[in-house]
């Protein structure tokens, strides 16, 4: 006889029980919890609102008890997982070098660096913004052909502002003429405003060529072949890397013992605190969504450690120009991509009528023949990564 329940009265033979879960999770007799195994990053809002004037954050020397510079700032959780650090201001995301941190400059192509060890985050200096190859430009209505030599920033927290050197007044000979190395400058920033000396007076320049700061700017001004008037200008602008008012900063990073670190979540939200928050690339999250949307009483969550790529692909010219200058022969790697000595590293060009993809053999030496070019193609570098 048939043993199951309802069967009532049933033939021998074989039978199908079908039962339906309403929920996901919850079976007949017990209950499953979903056991997650995935990669994840938590999100940390380092400043949501910048005081600004370099107020925020820790002293650069990345000790909570220094002096803040509004350029210095630590994670809350560290060490932290190796290139899988990101950094947000404004919502915009910083390009990050990893490396300690200390009084010297790291390279201006990246927008902040990184110490994994310490958790410790650094932005970049302030700079002098180029001009056409040079820190300044001179206004078009000037008279005189003078120009600013030696200028240099000094401070390396200054804000993101313009600075306009202009003439005040100009010593006159007997026949009104102005005479060479007597014309005063004064300088304002857009933001600093005009700076005082100790006495209270406002610090200027004069066309001799003497080197004059005000703790910010420092330069000299030379006469040329025509006197300065009164009214010609300079202008230099800076490029601040301290936070501002109002500003945001926020990192995404893996700390080291959020690896391989599994614990049971009855809250979403708690799960994200520690895992972040759902992306595609945040799988483990992604998961977790799902499980408590059937209705789970709870997860195990299990954050894996991050893959390792083994091939990256980079599209270093879409359309060729053909033409055999310099600039045309040679393809620089993205910003932050230094392959390994040993990583394997494929050319392919793609021929632009027939789209077949070719790959060219690159030699070791030096390439001097400007006659030969690409015409009109895609060059694509594809590097495989070698596992240290």
């Amino acid at each position: 006889m048939a043993n199951f329940p309802g069967s009532g009265n049933a033939v021998p033979g074989v039978y199908n029980d079908v039962v339906t879960l309403s929920r996901g999770v919850s079976v007949p007799s017990g209950t499953r919890l979903a056991v997650l195994m995935g990669e994840g990053a938590r999100e940390e809002i380092l400043v949501p609102n910048a005081i600004g004037g370099g107020l925020d954050g820790i002293g650069s020397d990345c000790t909570p008890t220094g002096t803040p510079d509004g350029r210095h700032f630590q994670l809350s959780l560290f060490p932290v997982i190796s290139n899988r650090t990101r950094l947000f201001r404004n919502g915009i995301e910083l390009t990050v070098t990893e490396d300690s941190i200390d009084e010297n400059p790291f390279d201006n192509r990246y927008d902040a660096r990184v110490d994994i060890t310490s958790g410790c985050i650094e932005l970049q200096s302030a700079r002098l913004v180029d001009q056409g190859g040079l820190d300044y430009s001179a206004s078009s209505s000037n008279v005189g052909t003078g120009t600013i030599t030696g200028l240099t920033l000094l401070d390396p927290n200054a804000p993101t502002e313009t600075w306009t050197i202009r003439v005040s007044r100009v010593r006159r000979d007997g026949y009104g003429d102005p005479i060479d190395g007597y014309a005063v400058f004064t300088v304002r920033g857009s933001v600093s405003g005009t700076i005082l000396d100790g006495y209270g007076n406002v610090i200027t320049w004069q066309s001799n060529g003497v080197t004059v700061d005000n703790g910010i700017l420092s330069f000299a001004i030379e006469e040329g072949a025509t006197a300065f008037r009164e009214g010609d200008s300079f202008v230099a602008q800076v490029q601040g890397g301290a936070l501002l008012e109002g500003d945001s900063l926020t990192a995404i990073y893996i700390h080291t013992l959020d690896v391989n670190d599994p614990e049971f979540f009855s809250d979403i939200n708690l799960l994200a605190e520690k895992h972040g928050s759902v992306t595609l690339e945040n799988t483990i999250a992604l998961g977790a969504q799902l499980a408590f949307a059937n209705g789970t009483p709870g997860v195990f969550a299990v954050q894996t450690a991050p893959s390792v790529p083994r091939r990256v692909s980079y599209v270093l010219e879409e359309d060729h120009t053909g033409e055999a200058d310099i600039e045309d022969l040679q393809f620089a790697l993205p910003l932050g991509v230094i392959p390994d000595s040993d990583a394997n590293i494929n050319f392919f060009v793609t021929d632009p009528n027939t789209g077949v993809e070719s790959q060219v053999i690159p030699n070791k030496v030096a390439f001097f023949d400007a006659t030969i070019a690409l015409a009109h193609s895609i060059l694509e570098l594809h590097m495989i990564f070698l596992i240290q």
